[in-house]
């Protein structure tokens, strides 16, 4: 359902510095991540549990939903979560260190391609204020 609803206009929300940022059919892009978020956790315990890697390629669409929804919050749990899934993948750790450097260099290019590095920049337009970036979630 995720796929098919990224041909609906009405699954984009247009904010934040006049990006587009999907959220489904949900009403809100939080609430989209964290449902993506639960899928890919599920997912990882579905891999540990059965013991097949194959499971993993389940994640795919909701990493990609989370990069597209334009939650900060989210992104970094899911960056997290793919490099456990990531570390899953390889019996030696000296691969693992390998190719997560790749794994690094290619999703810091993706970020630069999705509408949440655009959120990034809207923050970040002037000087790097920590209030702003943490959208004022910092003060207690």
């Amino acid at each position: 359902m995720v796929v098919a609803s990224t041909t609906f206009n009405s699954c984009y929300d247009i904010n934040w510095g006049n990006s587009l940022y999907f959220h489904s059919f949900e009403n809100n892009c939080h609430r989209f991540a964290s449902s993506s978020l639960l899928i890919i956790i599920l997912c990882l315990i579905l891999c540990k549990i059965k013991n097949r890697k194959v499971f993993l390629l389940l994640t795919i669409v909701p990493i990609i939903g989370i990069f597209l929804s334009g939650a900060r919050i989210y992104l970094m749990l899911c960056i997290s979560l793919c490099v456990i899934a990531f570390y899953y993948l390889f019996d030696n750790k000296k691969k693992f260190c390998i190719y997560f450097i790749l794994m690094c260099i290619i999703l810091t290019m993706i970020l630069f391609a999705t509408p949440i590095f655009n959120k990034f920049k809207y923050v970040l337009r002037d000087g790097f204020n920590f209030s702003n970036f943490m959208n004022g979630r910092d003060i207690f």
